[in-house]
């Protein structure tokens, strides 16, 4: 590098940086103002600090979703019919895909 472009390159290097931490942080933000809260089969959506009741068609994605993270939990490890507990977490896992 050159003696004159070294204060450019050092600039260039901290705008970069600024950059990176500001993409980084801001979906954060997103991730953290929204918020879901369930009462039986009716959610509230909080975001931005507003609240709002779901749709059902919002609901029943949000179950599912859920759904799916428990149905990817279950191993057949100990099962005496491996293929019948196989079969029946992919049945599991159409059921509750979304």
């Amino acid at each position: 590098m050159a003696k004159g472009s070294s204060l450019t390159g050092k600039a260039l290097a901290i705008t970069f940086i600024l950059f990176s931490i500001t993409a980084s942080v801001a979906p954060l933000e997103r991730a953290i103002a929204q918020m879901t809260m369930c009462d039986g089969d009716s959610c509230t959506i909080t975001e931005r600090g507003r609240e709002r009741p779901m749709t059902d068609k919002e609901v029943d994605k949000h179950f599912r979703r859920h759904n799916w993270a428990q149905v990817d939990k279950v191993r057949c490890k100990y099962t005496d019919d491996q293929a019948r507990c196989e079969n029946i977490v992919k049945e599991l896992r159409k059921l509750s895909a979304y």
